[in-house]
């Protein structure tokens, strides 16, 4: 009985992670394809709102759909080899948020 009821899991697990790949592919489909039409001919600056909203939306809503899987699928941990270059670039964006020559980029009151 408890090995029939674990397999019915697994099937219904598996049928989940389908989705969610999925969604993964739609995601970056959208961030790869919205971002080239997020641009305006109105805005003259390097750092165009339109395309960073895409893209912080795409990366927010691509972040929220794994944090779900993570929370309710637990997948065996594989090690790719990006692990230490990962954390030194958060490491290295956090320290230059804090050292930044303009610390009112800190809070967010720029």
């Amino acid at each position: 009985m408890h090995s029939i009821h674990s397999i019915i899991l697994k099937l219904k697990a598996h049928r989940y992670l389908g989705l969610f790949n999925v969604l993964y592919t739609l995601f970056f489909v959208a961030m790869a394809m919205g971002i080239p039409w997020a641009f305006s001919d109105e805005t003259r600056s390097v750092f165009e709102i339109n395309k960073l909203l895409v893209l912080r939306f795409g990366s927010a809503a691509m972040a929220a759909t794994w944090l779900i899987e993570a929370l309710y699928f637990s997948r065996p941990y594989k090690k790719t080899g990006l692990e230490i270059p990962i954390a030194l670039w958060v490491l290295s964006s956090i320290a230059s948020t804090v050292f930044s020559l303009n610390p009112r980029l800190i809070d967010g009151k720029a």
